[in-house]
C-alpha cells in the first residue's frame, strides 16, 4: 500500500467525525445492548490480544490494524499468507487441538468451505451487526465486511468513450475478436469468479460465445493490467476497483457495465476454541464501525453497511455506488472449473 494512501486511511480513522455517505434510520437499534456490548469490551481488554489470520490480499492492511490497537488497547498478531498456505496451517492446528488463532479474514470461497468443515464457531452477540446493507447478511458465524468489485479494464489509446463495452453482453461483440484478455477461468480465481456470474445470469451459451472470440488467458491479474497498458489487448477483464489506484497515470480506466458489478465478498470468522473469544468478537465489530468501514472504501474496498469516506476519489466512488449484480456460489466453483475446462480446453 502506498504512503498516499496509508495517509488517507489515518486521516479517515482519525477523523472525529467521520464523513460517509451512510443510512442510519436503523441508529437506535444498534444501542439496544450497550450495557452487555460494554462487557464484551471489558473481557476483551482482560484477554488482552487477538491472533489474526489473513489468508487474501490488500482488506487487512496494519493501518487498520494499528488503529484498533490504538483505539482499544489490544494488541494485535497478524499471519499474512497465501490462502493456501493460510488454510494449511489452521487445518494443522484445528486438527491438532493447539488452538493458537482468533479470527480469520478470507474470501467467500475459502471460509464457506471452512464453515461447512466447522473450522468456526458462531461469534455471538456483535454491536454493530444490524448495520449490514442487502446483499450482505449475518448468518451467525461468518460477518460479510467487505467486497472487490469486477469491472472491465480498457486501454484509453486504443478504445473510445463510445466504444467502451456497455454491457456484459457487449462482450460478444465481434469488434473485440482477439482483442481480449482475461483472467484464465480455469483456476479459482478472479476470471472464474466473473465468468461464473455471467455463467449463472446468461447460462452456457454465452462462456462458449466469449470463448469464440479467442481471448487470451493469463494466470496473473498484474500481468493482464500491464499487458493491456502496453496496448497488446484493447480490454482485460476482469480488474477490481481495488486494483484501479495501482494504476493511475497508465492509459486505462474501469468500464462498469449498465447491468452492475459481479463481486467476491470477504468475511471475519471466529475459529473453532478461540483463546481470546470476546477479543476476537471486539475486532469483528470493529470491521463494522463505520470509520472501519470509510477508510476500507479508501483503496477501493467495497464496505458492506454502505458507508463510503468523503476521501474517495469521484471516479472510484461511481464506481463503488453501482448495484451488485452477483456472486458465484462458493460451493460451486470447482463445478465451474470443470464447466471452463470443457469450453476452453485443459490446461
Amino acid at each position: 500500500m502506498g504512503a498516499q494512501i496509508r495517509r488517507v486511511i489515518r486521516h479517515v480513522l482519525g477523523a472525529s467525525t467521520v464523513a460517509v455517505v451512510v443510512n442510519l434510520s436503523a441508529a437506535t437499534a444498534f444501542g439496544q445492548a450497550t450495557e452487555a456490548w460494554d462487557d464484551v469490551v471489558a473481557a476483551a481488554k482482560r484477554e488482552g490480544s487477538v491472533v489474526f489470520y489473513v489468508g487474501t490480499i490488500g482488506i487487512g492492511p496494519r493501518a487498520l490494524i494499528g488503529a484498533f490497537e490504538k483505539k482499544y488497547g489490544i494488541p494485535v498478531t497478524l499471519l499474512h499468507g497465501r490462502p493456501t498456505a493460510i488454510r494449511e496451517r489452521i487445518h494443522a492446528e484445528q486438527g491438532s487441538g493447539r488452538f493458537v488463532a482468533d479470527v480469520h479474514l478470507g474470501g467467500l470461497t475459502t471460509s464457506a468451505p471452512e464453515l461447512a468443515a466447522g473450522i468456526y464457531q458462531p461469534h455471538g452477540t456483535l454491536r454493530d451487526i444490524g448495520k449490514l446493507k442487502p446483499p450482505f447478511k449475518d448468518n451467525g458465524t461468518l460477518v460479510p465486511i467487505s467486497t472487490s468489485r469486477y469491472a472491465i479494464l480498457v486501454n484509453t489509446n486504443l478504445v473510445k468513450p463510445e466504444d467502451e463495452p456497455k454491457s456484459w453482453l457487449d462482450l460478444l461483440d465481434p469488434k473485440w475478436r482477439g482483442k481480449i484478455l482475461a483472467t484464465d477461468p480455469r483456476t479459482t480465481g478472479g476470471g472464474n469468479g466473473l465468468l461464473g456470474v455471467l455463467y449463472d445470469i446468461w447460462g452456457r451459451d454465452f462462456i462458449e460465445k466469449f470463448a469464440a472470440q479467442k481471448p487470451v488467458l493469463v494466470l496473473d491479474p498484474i500481468v493482464g493490467h500491464r499487458r493491456t497498458a502496453q496496448g497488446e489487448s484493447s480490454i482485460y477483464l476482469p480488474v477490481t476497483i481495488d486494483d484501479i489506484p495501482g494504476l493511475k497515470g497508465l492509459p486505462v480506466k474501469a468500464a462498469m457495465p449498465k447491468e452492475g458489478a459481479p463481486y467476491i465478498q470477504f468475511t471475519l470468522a471466529m475459529f473453532r476454541n478461540a483463546p481470546h473469544p470476546n477479543a476476537a468478537r471486539l475486532f469483528m465489530n470493529y470491521y463494522l464501525e463505520d470509520a472501519t468501514q470509510a477508510a476500507l472504501t479508501t483503496f477501493g474496498a467495497q464496505g458492506t453497511t454502505g458507508v463510503i469516506s468523503d476521501q474517495v476519489p469521484p471516479d472510484i466512488r461511481k464506481l463503488l455506488e453501482t448495484p451488485f449484480l452477483g456472486e458465484r456460489d462458493p460451493m460451486k466453483k470447482d463445478d465451474m472449473v470443470e464447466v471452463f475446462t470443457q469450453v476452453f480446453g485443459r490446461m
